[in-house]
Order: C-alpha cells, then structure tokens, then sequence
C-alpha cells in the first residue's frame, strides 16, 4: 500500500476469529481479541480500554462505508457505547 501510494488513504482493521489460547501454556486463557484500527490519515494511537463485543465491527464497516463514522473521535464514540461481551 505504501508503494502504490495509499496507505495514507487506507484505514486498515485487523483482528482475529477467536481469542488468544494461552491456558495450554500456562496463561489464564485471556478471552480477548485483537482489534487493531489504523485510520486513514492519523498516525496516533486510539485506546479503548473497556471490554466489548467485536460483533460490532459491522456497524463499524457501514459507517465507515457510508461515511457516518469519519474519524478516531467516532470511532472512539461507537466503541464506548458498544455493549461489553458478556
């Protein structure tokens, strides 16, 4: 993306389809998922520090579409009000 020249341009979701399965080497099977976001024109970092459910990553992919969700600050907003996993 960098060669062709649009990496600037390009945000970029990268997660995975279950969690990390530490327990069959000794860790406390840590329920969570990558969720990793590089948004189109930022360089700096987002943290959501809250649990939730990465079933909503649909609603992630319309609005980002459909131009709802335009920067970190919405994303930021959709994350916060997501419900947890439980």
């Amino acid at each position: 993306m960098q060669i062709s020249g649009v990496w600037n341009d390009t945000t970029v979701i990268l997660t995975a389809d279950h969690a990390l399965r530490t327990a069959a080497l000794g860790g406390n099977g840590d329920r969570r998922v990558p969720f990793l976001i590089r948004t189109a024109g930022h360089s700096n970092r987002l943290a959501v520090d809250r649990p939730f459910n990465t079933r909503i990553l649909k609603d992630l992919m319309a609005g980002l579409f459909d131009g709802h969700i335009a920067n970190q600050s919405d994303i930021r907003e959709l994350l916060e009000k997501a419900p947890d996993e439980k």
